[in-house]
């Protein structure tokens, strides 16, 4: 039983303590602080940033093998992935200013 318990703890410590992936986490929120040390550990970068209606920064990011990831940071300093893929084509783009 002693066993059980020392796995179950370690276990437990391992998910709450480890530097998490940033990998299959749709809908994943964090501090922005912690969602940014994420995203330099995947090595993107920043490949688009806007204000969306409600406000809040949406940011796109890329790395070196197609992985994209979008984030949306709240006012709250927290932060949500909103979204992530593995392909897609580049475009060109543009700024546009609000008419």
């Amino acid at each position: 039983m002693r066993w059980l318990n020392i796995i179950c703890t370690t276990a437990f410590l391992a998910v709450i303590f480890l530097p998490q992936n940033l990998s299959a986490k749709v809908g994943y929120c964090s501090s922005t602080k912690e969602m940014m040390l994420g995203v330099r550990a995947e090595k993107m970068r920043l490949i688009f940033r806007g204000i969306s209606v409600n406000g809040h920064l949406v940011t796109v990011y890329l790395n070196q093998s197609g992985k994209f990831l979008a984030v949306v940071h709240q006012h709250n300093q927290k932060s949500c992935i909103a979204d992530e893929g593995y392909s897609g084509d580049g475009v060109e783009l543009k700024k546009y200013e609000r008419s």
